[in-house]
């Protein structure tokens, strides 16, 4: 949701011409994942039951509030590097004695040792420019047993189409290399696995998250894709002119319902216990 200290996402950036749009984007993008994302993330921990969590990388505040009313008694921890993602996380959220503010990095969180039973960290790291430097820190304010539990995409199976439009293969190509060329990983949800062995953590699990047009909606599926990032591509050079238009073509009869479409996202999701 929001990036490390000077990561591939932050909301004031001028690729993000009208952040009012990116921010529903992202609250579209948490509605549409969370029946699926929920139960998984039960299975790998984050029960009602659980006291203290932390959420790192909260952005507008979208998923804290879905693990408010999940946890019932629990508190959250919202932390986020970015002022403006907390700003609107407060706004969001309103004043509630369970949920408080932290405005840190994932790195460096400046929270105290053993102080929580689960940490989410739901698709922060792939923007976070050396993100292994996160997962001793995390697994540092977790309580002994506690779980941390990332949740991130790979983006050699992301949003997928069929049928798949001509130009997916380049634009995607295009999409990672920018990702790279701002510090971020691409590609980390294959990664997630081995980060938390490396950093010490035990009863690793492995696990997905799939939202499918045919379950929650061509709409939704539709509305979880950053148009917005087309223009920052061709700015970029990262994209050709061509490929850029034929992009928004695409999108612009799907919208028009010109072009039918199914389509497919998929996140990794990896825990482990401290």
């Amino acid at each position: 949701m929001s990036s490390g200290d000077t990561g591939s996402y932050r909301i004031g950036e001028a690729r993000f011409r009208d952040a009012s749009a990116e921010l529903e984007r992202l609250r579209i993008q948490a509605e549409v994942f969370w029946p699926s994302e929920l139960p998984v993330l039960e299975r790998h921990g984050l029960r009602p039951g659980v006291a203290d969590v932390l959420e790192a990388g909260c952005g507008p505040g979208y998923v804290t509030a879905l693990l408010r009313e999940h946890l019932r008694g629990g508190s959250v921890t919202a932390l986020d590097l970015d002022p403006a993602m907390l700003e609107h996380a407060r706004g969001h959220l309103g004043q509630d004695g369970r949920v408080r503010f932290v405005q840190a990095s994932v790195q460096q969180t400046g929270l105290p040792d053993d102080a929580f039973d689960v940490v989410l960290a739901r698709l922060v790291l792939q923007h976070v420019p050396d993100a292994r430097g996160a997962f001793p820190e995390l697994r540092r304010v977790l309580r002994p047993g506690g779980r941390l539990i990332v949740v991130d995409a790979d983006f050699a199976f992301t949003t997928i189409f069929d049928p798949e439009p001509p130009f997916a293969r380049e634009l995607m190509d295009a999409v990672i290399q920018g990702q790279r060329l701002q510090g971020g990983d691409p590609h980390i949800g294959r990664r997630l696995p081995a980060m938390l062995r490396d950093a010490g953590f035990t009863e690793i699990i492995v696990d997905a998250v799939v939202a499918h047009s045919v379950v929650v909606g061509r709409d939704a599926i539709r509305a979880t894709i950053p148009d917005q990032a087309l223009d920052h591509l061709e700015a970029g050079g990262l994209v050709s002119g061509e490929l850029a238009a034929a992009a928004r073509e695409y999108l612009a009869r799907i919208d028009s319902g010109e072009q039918t479409f199914e389509g497919m996202d998929l996140t990794m999701v990896a825990s482990g216990a401290a």
